[in-house]
Parts: C-alpha cells; sequence; structure tokens
C-alpha cells in the first residue's frame, strides 16, 4: 500500500507479484512481446458477494473521458452532433487498434486484439451494469476524502461500517 501505481505495475509485468487489480489500460503491456508475464496472465472477474449473485456480472469502471458542449454556443445542435460523431469514431478506432475497449455497441472487426483484452471482452460482454469508480466522479475534497477512506479500508484501519458512514458525510 505505500508504493506508487508504476512501481507496483512494473512489478506485476516484471512477474514479481502475483496479482494486480486495474483496469483494462494495462492488458496491452501484459502481451507486449518479451514481458515476463506475456501468455500468463488471465483476466478475471473481481469476486462478487456470496448471496449477491445478482451483480455477479456488474463491473467497476466505465468511459470517463467525455467532451460537453456548451449552453452558450451559437450553435448547440451542430457541436452536439460533431462531439457525437467523434466520440463514437474515437471509441470504435481505439478499439479497433487495441488501445481501448468500444464504449458503443457496434459492429468492431476485434479480432486484432491481444489475449488480455479479448478476454476482457469476453467478460464484459454479458455486463449488467457498469458503476463509475468514485475518484473519477467526484471532485475536489471528496475525492481525497474517498481515497484516504479506500486505503483505510484496505488497510483494515476502518470498518466496511465506518467507511460507508464516512462516506455518507459527502451527502451532507
Amino acid at each position: 500500500m505505500g508504493m506508487d501505481y508504476e512501481t507496483v505495475q512494473n512489478m506485476f509485468l516484471e512477474g514479481q507479484i502475483p496479482m494486480f487489480f486495474q483496469g483494462d489500460w494495462v492488458s496491452g503491456d501484459c502481451e507486449l512481446e518479451g514481458s515476463a508475464v506475456q501468455g500468463k496472465i488471465k483476466a478475471v472477474h473481481f469476486p462478487y458477494i456470496k448471496g449477491k449473485e445478482k451483480f455477479r456480472n456488474d463491473f467497476l469502471g466505465g468511459s470517463v473521458d467525455s467532451f460537453m458542449v456548451s449552453a452558450n454556443t451559437k450553435y448547440p445542435k451542430e457541436s452536439t452532433m460533431v462531439l457525437e460523431y467523434l466520440v463514437e469514431e474515437l471509441s470504435s478506432e481505439g478499439a479497433k487498434m487495441g488501445v481501448n475497449l468500444p464504449v458503443y455497441k457496434a459492429d468492431i472487426d476485434l479480432s486484432n486484439l491481444n489475449r488480455v483484452t479479448k478476454q476482457i471482452v469476453d467478460l464484459t460482454n454479458d455486463a449488467t451494469g457498469f458503476s463509475l469508480a468514485w475518484d473519477t466522479f467526484l471532485v475536489g475534497e471528496d475525492t481525497e476524502l474517498h481515497l484516504d477512506l479506500v486505503q483505510e479500508l484496505f488497510a483494515g484501519l476502518i470498518s466496511p461500517q465506518e467507511f460507508a458512514n464516512k462516506m455518507q458525510t459527502i451527502n451532507e
């Protein structure tokens, strides 16, 4: 818990640690030629809570980056149309190149994706929902509170109930 992201990612990619909880953006690095973990990684669902099987196919993450059209623009309809086209093209073309997962249901040839990214696509094909990561949704002090509480929870310094109670303060 005391290491920075890049150090931990590099240790994983060098085969020094057995597991890494991360997003699909790491999948390309896992399959680089000469990587110590090439061909050895299996993408799996995060375990769900027994008795909560209805959430078995839910995922954390989803699309975060976005464009916005100002309400004061002279051409709101045209601006929106251009951005809708741009976002769909970026999503589709990025997926074809294997740099991201598509955020649209589209007929895209994904046969060139690396092995790990294909596993992730297969996992998400039956997704019933995506929950946006809180640290990308919240802003300012709320983000910092969330990140601090997650670290305290993972370190066993607070209970799940304490985590929930402290997170609730964001709504007050």
